[in-house]
């Protein structure tokens, strides 16, 4: 998030437009980036999820695995 603003604060530093036209466009583009950001997290936390899933199934194949090779008397 915070490459997101930085970037907005580049470009306002570099803009040399100070309508009130720019600065709404600057609000639109600045909705829109955020609202990248925010999918972006749910992609990311998706995937963690799933990744969180293949772990535990791992784990479980590895423990089912060790018990059929523990001996038994």
């Amino acid at each position: 998030m915070w490459l997101v603003t930085d970037l907005l604060r580049r470009r306002r530093a570099v803009s040399f437009d100070d309508s009130s036209c720019g600065a709404e466009e600057e609000e639109e583009e600045r909705k829109a980036a955020m609202g990248r950001v925010r999918g972006l997290e749910e992609c990311v936390d998706a995937a963690e999820a799933g990744c969180e899933e293949v772990y535990r199934a791992l784990v479980n194949a590895r423990v089912s695995l060790l018990n059929l090779l523990t001996p038994r008397f």
